[in-house]
């Protein structure tokens, strides 16, 4: 992607609350941004009971996969990914509720600014394979993958 179309993938976010703010099993860090719809999951086990799980999904998510991020607030770092899993859930709890003001683009750096204070900078990780996807955009509409 260029730095025109990932700030274009963007663009709808700007102004919109970060929730679900979380550390996850497959990615480094994710949340979601805009209105929540609910996501149903349903499953028959073998005995032929029942069960769902539902889940808020945000219109668009955002999840770090393979790459290096740091998590501000007011200047000051809070969380890397080099921090253990729950530095950084701390942090992601700080970040939900925050609106996205900017996003900048720059080569392999993406930055999101929010309007209470918080900056989160992504860019690739030295050691990820050439073409490893560092983040992913997604909504209803379709995924915006960056690779390395």
């Amino acid at each position: 992607m260029t730095v025109a179309e990932v700030e274009s993938a963007f663009q709808p976010l700007r102004g919109r609350y970060v929730w679900g703010a979380r550390v996850g099993r497959e990615e480094l860090l994710s949340f979601e941004v805009g209105e929540p719809t609910l996501e149903i999951d349903e499953t028959v086990g073998r005995d032929g009971t029942r069960r769902r799980v539902v889940a808020p999904r945000g219109r668009w998510r955002l999840a770090l996969v393979d790459c290096r991020f740091e998590l501000a607030f007011e200047g000051e770092t809070d969380a890397t990914d080099e921090h253990g899993a729950g530095t950084i859930e701390r942090a992601a709890q700080r970040l939900s509720g925050q609106a996205l003001t900017l996003v900048r683009a720059r080569g392999d750096e993406l930055r999101l600014d929010f309007d209470l204070g918080a900056t989160l900078r992504v860019w690739r990780h030295p050691q990820s394979e050439a073409g490893a996807v560092l983040w992913e955009l997604s909504s209803p509409e379709g995924a915006h993958l960056f690779r390395s």
